[in-house]
């Protein structure tokens, strides 16, 4: 693995956030959900395979070489902080003994997902503070997904400053507890923003996209609606090789480079 991380290997990191019960259909049609159905067959995929769920800190720990990994390690999170992810997600997860980390939204604790107005799909419960404490009794982590969860890059830096510090202090004082992850809303950053969550003390952030990939950029990729099959792949290494070598190249377009990563269609 210490040869793997000085290559620029990468963990998976999978992405979730609502949970659907049996049979219940989600009438906005909510991209990012997945029935618990579907969930429970994900995890069950990971052990029968022998993959190793791991947690963030053990990420970025290894990625400072302190730690060495498991053999097939994933990482698991939930953004947004729904609470059917607290209802049907968390005890699928507790029958395989997979550690996960909940990234909530400070100022929306108990409340509702009212930054998705515009698409339309707001509307949908959000894990309250006894439900976020007993979310970190059962061992799960419990991140900051900013304060309002708005886009960063885009904000002053005062603005910038509350929803990353201002998040991260308002969690510790509500849950009573230390907030080391951060999650940047809809997976947007720039190094302003991974400056500004490192300078407010959080021990490593997640986004997406393919490129970089540190402490405070950890890249992840979203599985909700994946039929098994893309499920298995994205759980590989090689499929984020090969999705963080096409992202470079839209940054220096080269046609046979172009060419050569063309096929298969990373998503």
């Amino acid at each position: 693995m210490r040869v793997m991380r000085r290559l620029g290997w990468r963990v998976p990191i999978l992405m979730y956030h609502r949970v659907l019960a049996e049979g219940a259909v989600d009438p906005t049609g909510y991209f990012f959900s997945v029935p618990q159905r579907r969930l429970e067959q994900q995890m069950r995929w990971l052990k029968a395979l022998g993959h190793h769920v791991v947690s963030l800190d053990d990420i970025v720990h290894w990625l400072e070489g302190k730690r060495r990994l498991p053999s097939r390690p994933v990482a698991i999170t939930f953004d947004d902080g729904y609470e059917d992810a607290y209802r049907l997600a968390a005890p699928v997860l507790e029958r395989y003994r997979y550690p996960a980390t909940f990234f909530l939204i400070a100022d929306r604790l108990g409340g509702w997902n009212d930054w998705d107005t515009p698409a339309g799909t707001e509307g949908y419960r959000l894990i309250g503070r006894d439900e976020a404490l007993d979310l970190a009794r059962r061992g799960f982590t419990l991140g900051s997904h900013s304060r309002t969860h708005r886009e960063l890059p885009g904000l002053s830096q005062k603005q910038l400053r509350d929803e990353v510090t201002g998040s991260r202090r308002s969690l510790a004082q509500q849950l009573g507890m230390p907030v080391r992850f951060f999650a940047y809303p809809f997976n947007i950053t720039d190094r302003r923003c991974q400056n500004a969550v490192r300078r407010a003390g959080y021990h490593g952030a997640c986004a997406g996209g393919g490129r970089a990939y540190h402490a405070f950029c950890l890249d992840r990729v979203d599985v909700s609606r994946a039929p098994l099959p893309v499920f298995l792949a994205k759980v590989s290494p090689w499929f984020h090789a090969v999705r963080r070598a096409r992202a470079c190249l839209q940054e220096r377009p080269d046609a046979r480079l172009r060419a050569a990563v063309a096929w298969p269609p990373v998503p």
